[in-house]
């Protein structure tokens, strides 16, 4: 395998003497330029893995020879040196002009700390590699809502059920922990339904104190109370023929409860200070996370409020219910992050997919979601691992199958060496062994391991 290429850009010489010898110890190919002209002349015929420049140059600086690169070619991943690390503005700059990382002279120079730094992004870069023509990118939906993701069986019954109740006009309540997508269920059962043509219409009751809720949802009438200077539709009118989506529904006060029983029984309501009796034309869907049959028994929400509305639910699992669904959630949100902030889908390795796995992810789908586009923002060189998603107390699941011990030491050495690209001397330093017993390992056949 041919080795990882890398160009040191810098006008003292003593700086690129010193990273051109750690670089060469660490069995990478090194080159130096003194400058970024001298660089980017260089770049004519050579093309490296990761250059590494130096912030402060005459003629030049790091950052506008970076940015040069990046415009005419997208280039390599970039370290940039400065022994200015303590001017913020200067290290912002860099970072977006697209640097991957800012070393600070002379601490990060020390050679074990400047090759675990340069390894990491040729590390990551070589996941990219591998991984970046070979793996395609959810596809894009051009429907009003994003897409529900998940082959898990739990998911299966949800999928049903949202087929089954967008056919008829009952009133649907969605169950589920915090963050499990109730929102997204209620907008594919009005995507799917007669209802589509009209609008969907979302209150996150929990949002309103009691008052509010009210003239919200009813409207009111100019002069009903302090500030209602003119007449204002309520949520109701704005649903009108289409969908009115109640979340959380369960943090709703038991007044309230009554006042939308009435309406829910005789299809009409009044807007606050007003008498006259409107139509109620919109379907209703509620979700909650509370255990509405509990909080009938404590007292909490009404029981007659409650079969009414629990003509047709759904409860939706959690995430840590549907383990086998992280993967594809994982890549999707990362697509989906990415598109948003203009760059090219980041790579997920294996080990990064399945590293959430082992997380019990208390705020499901709204968590992972975070987690992913965060991770999307500082993604290095497009790739995100296992750390960047920041996970704590997670630990990578072990396979349920049982392979022979040769096959497992035999798969081990050749997952590193294609992590180092080849690499032997740094192959043997992590796999902690000598030389001489990493060469063996490599010509015995697998039945022939100790």
């Amino acid at each position: 395998m041919a080795r990882w290429r890398v160009l040191v850009v810098d006008d003292d010489e003593s700086v690129r003497n010193v990273l051109w010898r750690s670089l060469e110890r660490g069995g990478i190919e090194a080159h130096t330029a003194a400058s970024a002209r001298e660089a980017l002349d260089l770049l004519g015929t050579l093309r490296p893995d990761l250059i590494v420049t130096d912030e402060r140059m005459p003629g030049m600086s790091g950052t506008q020879f970076m940015r040069k690169v990046r415009a005419q070619s997208g280039g390599a991943p970039f370290l940039v040196i400065t022994a200015y690390h303590h001017e913020s503005d200067l290290v912002a700059e860099a970072i977006n002009a697209g640097a991957v990382r800012v070393l600070c002279k002379p601490k990060d120079l020390d050679p074990p700390v400047f090759l675990e730094a340069v390894n990491d992004v040729l590390d990551r870069a070589r996941v990219r590699r591998a991984h970046g023509e070979s793996r395609s990118t959810p596809a894009s939906t051009t429907e009003s809502t994003t897409p529900l993701i998940g082959s898990a069986p739990a998911m299966h019954d949800v999928y049903e059920r949202i087929g089954r109740f967008a056919g008829g006009d009952a009133h649907v309540l969605v169950m589920g922990e915090t963050g499990t997508g109730k929102e997204l269920v209620a907008r594919k059962i009005h995507e799917f339904s007669t209802r589509s043509d009209g609008p969907f219409v979302a209150c996150n009751c929990a949002s309103y104190a009691e008052g509010i809720i009210e003239s919200e949802l009813f409207g009111h009438v100019k002069g009903s109370f302090t500030g209602a200077v003119t007449d204002r539709r309520g949520l109701f009118a704005e649903a009108a023929k289409g969908t009115l989506f109640l979340d959380e529904i369960g943090d709703t006060s038991l007044n309230f409860q009554t006042k939308l029983l009435r309406v829910l029984q005789e299809r009409t309501y009044c807007q606050v200070g007003s008498h006259k009796p409107l139509p109620m034309r919109a379907r209703i869907i509620a979700a909650t996370h509370a255990d509405l049959e509990r909080f009938v028994e404590e007292g909490k929400f009404r029981a007659d409020l409650f079969y009414r509305l629990n003509v047709e639910t759904i409860r939706l699992p959690a995430l840590r219910e549907r383990l086998s669904d992280v993967p594809d959630l994982a890549r999707h949100f990362a697509a989906e992050a990415s598109k948003a902030a203009g760059r090219p889908p980041p790579v997920l390795p294996r080990e990064t997919e399945e590293l959430p796995m082992a997380y019990d992810w208390r705020g499901n789908v709204r968590e992972l979601q975070n987690r992913i586009t965060s991770a999307v923002a500082f993604a290095n060189c497009g790739v995100i691992m296992p750390s960047d998603l920041e996970l704590p107390n997670a630990t990578p699941r072990r396979p349920g199958t049982v392979r022979p011990l040769s096959d497992v030491m035999l798969a081990h050495v050749e997952n590193v060496l294609e992590y180092t690209r080849g690499n032997k001397a740094r192959a043997a330093k992590l796999l902690k062994i000598s030389r001489t017993r990493l060469d063996r390992l490599v010509t015995r056949k697998a039945g022939e391991v100790e």
